[in-house]
């Protein structure tokens, strides 16, 4: 698995997701590594779910002048 992704988007997290659980379940990846991977993955949901939330406030707040 040397192959380097961008992980971006919501979108790019869940095909790595789907990739990983693919890799692990046909054994070509460790289970504790598949393991660690997912959750670094749901570590990164939650960063891009903070982010395009800070990014939404400060659009409105920029709008309404505040």
């Amino acid at each position: 698995m040397t192959t380097r992704r961008r992980l971006k988007s919501m979108s790019d997290v869940r095909r790595f997701l789907a990739f990983i659980i693919c890799q692990t379940e046909k054994q070509k990846i460790d289970l504790q590594l598949g393991s660690k991977l997912a959750y670094m993955c749901s570590i990164l949901i939650k960063t891009i779910e903070q982010c395009d939330l800070e990014n939404r406030i400060d659009g409105l707040e920029k709008k309404i002048g505040g």
